[in-house]
């Protein structure tokens, strides 16, 4: 997976309030690659509010 796909995850996660397993199994790739981007997104959005 490239970083294009990490928006597609963020959004089907953030909106659709789906597990992380049906995110992945929606998208081809592992649950964990999809745990690690929205550990990854949170972290950036942390950084932003300055709040890390």
């Amino acid at each position: 997976m490239d970083g294009a796909d990490q928006p597609v995850i963020r959004s089907a996660a953030m909106v659709k309030n789906k597990p992380y397993v049906e995110i992945a199994t929606e998208l081809g790739v592992s649950a964990r690659m999809v745990e690690i981007d929205l550990s990854n997104a949170l972290k950036h959005c942390a950084r932003k509010l300055g709040r890390v």
